[in-house]
């Protein structure tokens, strides 16, 4: 549903946008981490990763270094990555941002397979033969290289690998990518801000709440994915991450009335296809899990 939130903002610029989300998203999980903090303090002590301070104390030393590097590498990412589909947004491609979210499970897959050495069974492969051939097609349709949809998939299949290897918890994790990003956001806002061209107290409380609320809009997803993230296999998040382009594909023809040619719904198809496959041989496969456990 972001797509329809961005499309409300479309007169502003998306640079400015972007130092927003992050603004905003660091100010909201720094309001989570105090709450969390003060609200049930034994809880923090007994699960110190769960706060920021005392997950980087907790961290040993020489471990320190590499988080925050890592911090670094995953909120250029996630810059780059929010960067690039507000633009597709507000020049009205989402179908084709939806074709960069198409080819990103892939990507998930491919990485958690080569990188993390985890294994598939046939019928997970079929699912992905399907969904490759269905990516391929629609690549082909397309007429020329997507330059914007690689981009895309690029830099979130790699996000995802980094917050796979992440030392911190969720919210203290994606609290340090944001105050990463927080001093160049802050100084983009201000020049803008000096100069009067701001977003941000120029049009009015409903548009001011509603830029403020891109805190929460970042920070619901960003925060379910990296819990996500870190409790289940690259390969099975990258599978399922094909819901998200398939309402997006949905939300850029149907709602936004893109054209789609009708060639190019044979693709979207054959990736759909795949995701049934290989949701209904989860489902299978959990159902026989819980039989043999009764069982036992």
């Amino acid at each position: 549903m972001i797509p329809l939130y961005w499309q409300l903002l479309n007169q502003f610029d998306p640079i400015e946008l972007i130092c927003h989300r992050v603004f905003w998203a660091f100010v909201t999980l720094t309001i989570v981490l105090l709450y969390l903090k003060f609200s049930d303090p034994l809880s923090i002590s007994k699960h110190p990763k769960q706060d920021i301070f005392l997950g980087l104390i907790y961290i040993p030393v020489e471990q320190r270094r590499k988080v925050i590097c890592w911090s670094i590498v995953a909120s250029t990412l996630v810059g780059v990555n929010w960067l690039v589909f507000v633009w597709c947004v507000q020049a009205k491609m989402i179908v084709e941002s939806s074709l960069g979210y198409f080819i990103n499970p892939l990507m998930s897959v491919a990485l958690g397979v080569i990188v993390l050495g985890e294994r598939l069974r046939w019928i997970n492969w079929v699912s992905i033969a399907l969904a490759a051939c269905g990516v391929a097609y629609l690549t082909w349709q397309y007429g020329s290289i997507p330059y914007l949809a690689l981009t895309l998939a690029l830099s979130f299949g790699l996000y995802g690998l980094v917050k796979k290897r992440a030392s911190l918890a969720a919210i203290p994790g994606l609290w340090l990518e944001t105050m990463v990003l927080l001093v160049p956001a802050v100084v983009y806002l201000g020049y803008r801000f000096v100069n009067g061209i701001s977003a941000l107290g120029q049009n009015g409380f409903g548009w001011d709440l509603l830029i403020a609320s891109t805190g929460l809009v970042t920070t619901i997803p960003l925060l379910l994915f990296a819990f996500g993230a870190q409790r289940i296999p690259l390969s099975t998040m990258g599978l399922l991450q094909f819901i998200a382009p398939t309402l997006q594909f949905w939300m850029g023809w149907y709602v936004m009335r893109e054209p789609v040619p009708a060639a190019r719904w044979f693709g979207f198809v054959m990736v759909w296809a795949g995701l049934a496959i290989y949701v209904a041989s989860s489902l299978w496969t959990r159902s026989r899990r819980i039989e043999t456990v009764a069982v036992e």
